[in-house]
């Protein structure tokens, strides 16, 4: 029944147009395919590896890159690490596979927002 509902959401996903049906069905049928996370959960971290791709089927996922800035306060320069807020992405929302596919670490943070 879980399967059957997933079958049909994936239907509606653009990404997987192009699948055969038997394709997504082993698609499903994987063992860990799916995976829970609690809000403010880490999915990955920027400069993990990246060999998984995420489909979002609940909630919302923010995307946040690590960056430095540069800070002038009295001639004392001071570099510091923030977070910026690059995107959001809600049900439907497929991401990581660039990672995924060129064998590059991950260029951001993915975080579960709701």
């Amino acid at each position: 029944v879980v399967e059957d509902s997933i079958t049909k959401f994936i239907n509606t996903v653009q990404f997987f147009k192009g699948f055969s049906e038997d394709q997504k069905k082993r698609l499903i049928s994987r063992e860990n395919c799916f995976e829970s996370y609690e809000k403010e959960g880490i999915i990955f971290k920027q400069g993990d590896p990246g060999d998984t791709l995420y489909l979002v089927l609940q909630g919302e996922v923010g995307l946040f890159r690590l960056g430095a800035i540069n800070t002038d306060d009295d001639h004392v320069s001071l570099k510091a690490e923030v977070e910026k807020h690059v995107a959001d992405l809600g049900v439907g929302s497929i991401f990581g596979e660039i990672s995924m596919l060129t064998e590059c670490k991950r260029s951001v943070t993915a975080r579960v927002l709701s």
